[in-house]
């Protein structure tokens, strides 16, 4: 009777113990776990329509590649008329620039590119600007081959209030490009041949060949 009470009793201590054990709970196949706090999260890229708007508020890209006196003369300033008349060319460009000393070495700064046409340009241009003035022309001339040419006036000049008249003769060679410079249309391609006329007579048939003669009949 003892054994039978003390075995009864561990039983029911045992029973006890493994109904307050509770079991781990295992995530469903659908259940995502939360991210680690730690773990930096990186900011979504920005969308396409985002990306335009920046472009649209970015500043323009500054197409002036050329500097021109007209750059040089400010708001209600006086202004001169440099006339300019080319021998050898009838259109280019016109060259004015001064020599300023670098690093011991004279180094030539472009102030003005102007375009001429028919032999002839006239420029508006500050009625003062301090440092003296060379002047040079270039030119292509297009034929069989592009010959670039190029011609400097004698001497130097300044402006100080009064117009000047430069002349310029392009006759020094200083290189040529093989071929002439390709046309809009035809794009540097050689032409396409003629389709033949309408009207062009065709070319002559080969004649049929003569049939073998008869045999004699007995």
């Amino acid at each position: 009777m003892l054994l039978r009470t003390t075995a009864l009793i561990l039983l029911s201590s045992f029973a006890v113990s493994v109904a307050c054990v509770k079991p781990a709970t295992e995530p469903a196949p659908g259940d995502v776990p939360p991210p680690d706090a730690h773990v930096d999260q990186q900011p979504a890229e920005p969308s396409a329509d985002e990306r335009a708007a920046g472009a649209a508020d970015s500043p323009p890209v500054d197409e002036t590649t050329k500097p021109r006196f007209a750059n040089l003369i400010q708001e209600g300033a006086e202004t001169v008329t440099i006339t300019v008349t080319l021998t050898g060319a009838s259109e280019g460009e016109l060259e004015f620039h001064t020599f300023e000393e670098v690093d011991g070495v004279e180094q030539p700064r472009m102030i003005a590119i102007e375009p001429f046409s028919g032999g002839l340009a006239t420029i508006l241009a500050p009625a003062e600007y301090e440092p003296t003035l060379k002047v040079g022309a270039t030119a292509a001339i297009v034929g069989d081959d592009t010959v670039l040419l190029r011609g400097d006036a004698k001497g130097e000049y300044t402006l100080s209030g009064s117009d000047l008249s430069i002349a310029i003769t392009l006759d020094e060679e200083v290189g040529v490009m093989p071929g002439a410079i390709p046309s809009e249309a035809g794009e540097g391609e050689a032409p396409a041949p003629e389709a033949p006329t309408p009207d062009a007579p065709a070319p002559d048939a080969p004649a049929p060949e003569a049939a073998p003669p008869e045999a004699p009949v007995e």
